[in-house]
């Protein structure tokens, strides 16, 4: 017969099973549970279980188990260590010389090999050839020798002309012809340097008006008799040495010449010798750069026309010292001139210069005092005028002094900045004025006078290698003449501006800006001087060139962009607006 269940709880279960079981459950850190999961076990409700028999045995619980933590007892209150005492042990030693032989073997060391960089290409020949809307013909050639180390030499074309008309006066065309040459040979100290040239300058005195019929019906205006035409040959040597050490002698010398003849047979022979020879010395031992020198210089005019024949010349001397003190550069000197025309003079002239670098390689400051004679000559006027008249006074003029103080300074390697400021004090210095002479007035003559000039100069330049160039220039002047009302033909102030651009060698682009301010003319009437104003002008080209295939390019070069037609001289207007266009070949 089956046994009644017996209703027996978990806890009894589990005591009869094991009694130790219990102590174990609480003290087991494996089991990993808190004391609120045990309690939960020990009051969990009674459950009706089957089960196996376990017998009639009893077994009574008088009180529970009460787990507890022995105090621990310390042996010292506070940690603590072990002193120990180590021995050091003392060495004596000494250091005891030997020689040891060491032969060695010398071995040749092989040099290093540079491979350099490549060269850029050099083109030998350049032409360019094209015509403008004046009738303008323009022709250049170009021709210079490969790259040499010892040598070098060339050749070089040029015309220009026009037979373009313009309104409201008479034929004002005009040609210049250039041939020239040069040759360059240099030693391991010495250089020559030879150049010898040709032109031919062709100009019209086209300053008449065609409505002025009282001097067009009763004056020659034909081309023919308003033509003049001047020959030039020139040519020069110059042998100098490098100066590979401050210590060494160094010279420069130049010995030129050159023949000029114009249509009326007004000529002239100039012989123009200039040099410098100097030594290095010790003086002072304070200073350093010592150089000790002297200047020549040897300048002969040979004059001849329908009224007279005059020779004349210039010879100065000029010893000098200089030196370097900190950062100051300087050179002290004097200059003796003998100046021989109608009459001879002789004049001795203070010669100073200084530099002194306030900030090395950024800002620097510069201060001159110099002077001299000069002989006006036919050369210098025509190349100042072309317009001026071939009987010509040509007289000795004087600078007396004069004094210029600079500052230059650079605001970044791209960007430079120049000051100056000039006094120049001129005795007999050459005006040009309309010549009265002549019934048309269209040539120029020249007085002299004695004149004071104060000029104030300020130049900008931004240079970024090959690619872009720029360069500012901006001059105000003051003239103070002792006998003339003003400087006749002298202006008020000028401001330049010039560009170059070159993009990758393909387009290459030139601008050149001029700004002239008023000055003044004398106009003679019945004895009376009356001053014309000649009107500030703005003179604006443009110029490009660009290389589409290899060596061959076109240009196109714009000139008075602004179209005004200004004068520079009185009554000679300039050709407006106009362009030259054409092709160009490297080769």
């Amino acid at each position: 017969m089956q046994k009644p269940m017996k209703k027996l709880t978990l806890i009894s279960i589990l005591i009869k099973r094991k009694s130790h079981f219990l102590p174990s459950i609480i003290h087991s850190k494996s089991m990993k549970i808190n004391n609120l999961y045990l309690i939960s076990i020990l009051f969990i409700v009674q459950t009706n279980l089957n089960a196996q028999t376990v017998g009639e045995n009893t077994l009574i619980i008088t009180s529970g188990f009460t787990p507890q933590i022995k105090d621990a007892h310390k042996i010292f209150e506070q940690p603590f260590f072990n002193d120990s005492v180590y021995t050091v042990t003392k060495f004596d030693y000494s250091i005891i010389n030997t020689k040891i032989t060491t032969p060695y073997v010398l071995k040749p060391i092989t040099a290093a090999k540079m491979s350099g960089e490549p060269l850029d290409k050099i083109y030998n020949a350049y032409i360019a050839a094209g015509i403008g809307n004046l009738m303008t013909p323009l022709f250049e050639f170009r021709y210079d020798l490969d790259r040499s180390r010892d040598k070098r030499a060339g050749i070089q074309l040029k015309h220009l002309s026009s037979t373009g008309k313009m309104d409201e006066y008479i034929y004002p065309g005009f040609s210049d012809n250039l041939v020239k040459g040069y040759f360059t040979k240099m030693w391991d100290v010495n250089k020559l340097d030879f150049d010898a040239s040709y032109s031919r300058t062709l100009r019209h005195f086209y300053g008449v008006r065609t409505a002025d019929t009282a001097l067009t019906n009763s004056q020659d205006i034909s081309d023919t008799a308003n033509e003049q035409i001047f020959h030039l040959a020139e040519g020069g040597l110059r042998f100098s040495k490098f100066n590979l050490s401050n210590d060494k002698m160094f010279y420069d010398l130049g010995l030129r010449y050159y023949f000029l003849i114009d249509k009326f047979g007004s000529r002239e022979n100039g012989v123009k010798y200039d040099g410098i020879v100097d030594w290095g010395v010790d003086l002072v031992n304070a200073l350093k750069e010592q150089r000790i020198g002297l200047k020549t210089e040897f300048n002969f005019y040979n004059n001849s026309d329908s009224l007279r024949i005059n020779n004349s010349y210039i010879i100065g001397l000029e010893p000098f010292y200089k030196f370097k003190f900190n950062k100051l550069d300087a050179e002290i000197g004097f200059k003796a001139d003998v100046a021989k025309d109608s009459i001879s003079e002789i004049g001795i002239f203070p010669m100073l210069n200084f530099r002194i670098e306030a900030i090395e390689n950024i800002m620097s400051f510069n201060a001159k005092i110099y002077g001299g004679s000069y002989k006006n000559n036919m050369k210098d006027v025509v190349e100042q005028n072309p317009f001026a008249s071939s009987i010509n006074p040509m007289e000795m003029s004087k600078n007396k002094l004069s004094t210029a103080i600079g500052m230059q300074t650079t605001f970044s390697r791209f960007i430079n900045l120049n000051l100056a400021f000039n006094y120049e004090k001129w005795e007999k210095t050459a005006l040009f004025i309309n010549d009265t002479t002549i019934a048309l007035r269209n040539r120029f003559t020249f007085v002299y006078d004695d004149m004071d000039m104060i000029s104030l100069k300020a130049g900008l330049a931004f240079h970024s290698g090959k690619k872009l160039n720029i360069l500012t220039e901006f001059n105000i002047y003051s003239y103070n003449p002792a006998k003339e009302l003003y400087a006749w033909h002298k202006p008020d102030y000028d401001l330049k501006l010039l560009a170059d651009y070159n993009l990758a060698d393909k387009i290459l682009i030139h601008a050149d800006i001029t700004y002239n301010g008023p000055s003044k003319a004398p106009i003679y009437s019945n004895g009376i001087v009356n001053a014309q104003t000649i009107n500030p002008w703005l003179d604006a080209s443009l110029g490009a060139e660009y290389r589409y295939h290899k060596g061959l390019g076109i240009f196109l070069n714009i000139n008075n962009i602004a179209a005004s037609k200004y004068s520079y001289w009185y009554n000679y207007p300039s050709y407006g607006f106009n362009i030259i266009g054409g092709l160009s070949y490297i080769f």
